[in-house]
């Protein structure tokens, strides 16, 4: 087996700088929010995990939709049966797995970078596999750069190794990955570390990109799946859905879906997508990773429109997940200083085309065949045992530091410094940067530094709440803001406004207005709107911050006001398509319906690059429009047929009055 460095040349807009701002501006999550619709043996942690906000991760939304032609680095294990391709600047996705011997790639490999608004930080890509941990949702590292090192073992055979400090939970994870000699199996080793001395939340989701193809079948070894639509989660059989569709073939599935299958607890945990000639890819694992998904984009003209904003050329996908939990909906306990490990197996699927695609129980039982021929669970949870010092507590060669790393560096140091057990000392962090630098000031003379903006950074531990409140600077604006911040990452928005009303009477600066203007907005006061007034004067000109006062200004009915706003930004923000989209809000709102309309079908509007999944802002302004048309003409007006140009239909749970549900 050989790891070799590489590159890809591909399309790439680039993800951009991170925003500015203290992530306290909450967008919709479209796994969260649903109302369930199960009995009392279903056994979900719904309330386990849920989040007020995504501090202490910056945002990741200046991005474009102008590509150009990059080299993307690129880590290459490959043996005599496949070559996997990983891309450590996106975290550390499998973005290929080829095999090498049927001459076929078995995952969806896009064909190129293109960031869109899907992930807890907003940016994320499609394609590959992509793990994610944490938090319900696309990772915080989707599209950050991971910690990588190389780890020889004693058959002269490599482990790449990816590795992240998350600092929401407070746990580190591992992902070993390795191609023995003459195995046919991408073998994957996981470990998450609870480095807490308490119970944390943690999820955990492996989501596999395949190529959609008409006749291909997802299967899984399940009776029943639990479903989400727009608004609910239930319960479905397996093959049959609830309208009696068979849910294993992705085109049957007409509006976007997740399908959550329940795997007994004593079954074989795989799930493999066999196209018409019984061909695809499997994937399998040891115990601990329990939950099987399929989600599909569906049919309707915005799915279509959601797969094509991704992607040049590629094509249409299905994602076939598998989680440490059962569904995505929920977060599971995990004790103080645990640490969950497992493995999992990717491979070519072989299997007979006619079992496949006949009778269900049949096609399952063909395929475990099929996949046991490869690997065994026997052989995994062997593999996962034997490993379990070394290897996975082996040093290795760094190959290179990732985005975490400076405040994995400096946890490593308060932990010394305060008398703390280290953690995860196999895996080097290298050393801490200019955005550490306040913190251990701090942590070692007691006070807090004011540094420049694009050096702020937020830490929300226990540990560094205590020395923010130790801190005995009177006339410090900063520390009262830090633990404003705090207060709103802990839900307790009354001290948080308090705290930040603090922050101005010391200093009276955009940053603590602006924070003071989330919490108005949070509340729907429109005490927001004087804030950011405020907090423009420091603050205009950063893109992150005119998007979103624009949309607070039309969210709390200050049209006039935002119409001024945008009137008063440079040319080239004033362009930006989320400005203009909220500018034509404005203008519809203050009837003047025709300028609005106008600016609403300009491509960049149109195509305004950090729009976000789930809500359907487009639809929504057009058909407002619309409605005020008819009644001005003195019209009736049925959203229900009212056409609605293609550019501007995101709507996975809706079709046009040719193909209406």
């Amino acid at each position: 087996m050989s790891l070799r460095m590489d590159t890809l040349l591909m399309p790439v807009a680039p993800v951009g700088r991170d925003s500015v701002l203290p992530s306290i501006f909450q967008e919709m999550n479209v796994q969260t929010g649903k109302r369930p619709e199960l009995d009392e043996t279903d056994e979900i942690f719904f309330d386990v995990g849920r989040i007020h906000n995504m501090l202490p991760y910056p945002m990741k939304s200046l991005y474009g939709r102008t590509r150009t032609m990059q080299k993307v680095p690129a880590a290459v294990l490959e043996n005599d049966h496949l070559r996997a391709t990983f891309l450590p600047d996106y975290g550390g996705r499998l973005w290929s797995l080829y095999d090498k011997k049927a001459g076929r790639e078995l995952l969806y490999v896009n064909d190129c970078l293109q960031p869109c608004n899907l992930a807890l930080c907003n940016a994320w890509t499609s394609g590959g596999v992509e793990w994610n941990i944490g938090m319900i949702g696309h990772s915080p590292f989707t599209c950050a750069k991971m910690n990588m090192a190389e780890v020889m073992v004693s058959d002269g055979n490599s482990i790449l190794r990816f590795y992240a400090y998350e600092r929401l939970r407070e746990a580190v994870y591992q992902m070993d990955f390795s191609l023995p000699e003459g195995s046919p199996v991408l073998l994957c080793r996981m470990r998450i570390k609870n480095i807490r001395n308490q119970t944390i939340p943690m999820y955990w989701y492996s989501n596999i990109a395949v190529k959609k193809q008409t006749g291909a079948r997802v299967i899984v070894k399940a009776e029943f799946a639990y479903f989400s639509d727009k608004n609910r989660i239930a319960k479905c059989g397996v093959p049959l859905g609830e309208k009696g569709q068979d849910i294993t073939y992705a085109e049957n599935s007409l509006s976007s879906v997740d399908y959550f299958f329940n795997i007994a607890d004593n079954a074989h945990k795989y799930i493999a997508y066999a196209g018409g000639d019984g061909r695809g890819l499997f994937q399998t694992s040891t115990g601990r990773q329990k939950g099987r998904k399929l989600f599909v984009w569906g049919e309707s003209t915005g799915g279509k429109q959601w797969q094509k904003w991704l992607t040049n050329q590629a094509g249409d996908y299905v994602e076939i997940q598998a989680g440490v939990n059962r569904t995505q909906y929920e977060c599971l306990p995990m004790p103080p200083n645990a640490a969950w490990e497992w493995m999992e197996a990717y491979g070519p699927l072989n299997m007979d085309a006619h079992l496949a695609h006949r009778d269900y129980k049949a096609a399952g039982a063909a395929a475990e065949n099929a996949i046991k021929k490869l690997i065994t669970v026997a052989q995994m949870e062997a593999w996962l045992k034997e490993s379990r010092e070394v290897p996975t507590k082996t040093p290795g060669r760094v190959l290179q530091y990732g985005d975490d790393a400076p405040f994995a560096a400096l946890e490593k140091e308060r932990r010394q410094h305060d008398g703390e057990d280290d953690f995860e000392t196999h895996l080097d962090f290298g050393l801490w940067g200019a955005k550490q630098r306040p913190w251990l000031t701090l942590l070692k003379q007691g006070y807090m530094p004011v540094p420049p903006l694009e050096e702020m950074s937020a830490l929300i531990s226990p540990a560094w709440q205590q020395k923010l409140l130790a801190c005995d600077e009177k006339d410090n604006w900063y520390v009262p803001y830090l633990l404003g911040l705090l207060a709103l990452f802990n839900g307790d928005d009354p001290d948080a406004e308090r705290l930040f009303k603090r922050a101005i009477r010391l200093n009276s600066t955009p940053l603590a207005h602006y924070a003071l203007g989330i919490c108005f907005y949070s509340a729907k006061s429109k005490k927001a709107i004087a804030e950011l007034r405020l907090a423009s004067e420091g603050l205009r000109g950063y893109p992150e911050f005119d998007r979103e006062h624009m949309q607070i200004l039309c969210d709390l009915s200050a049209y006039w006001e935002a119409l001024d706003t945008a009137q008063h930004l440079q040319p080239v923000t004033r362009m930006d398509g989320h400005v203009r989209y909220f500018e034509a809000v404005a203008l519809a709102h203050l009837g003047k319906l025709d300028a609005a309309e106008s600016i609403l079908m300009e491509r960049n509007t149109s195509e305004m690059p950090a729009m976000r999944e789930g809500p359907e802002p487009l639809s929504e302004l057009w058909f407002y429009i619309q409605e005020q048309k008819a009644l001005l003409a003195g019209e009736s007006f049925d959203k229900d047929v009212c056409p609605l140009p293609a550019v501007l239909d995101y709507r996975m749970n809706a079709f046009d009055a040719r193909n209406n549900h």
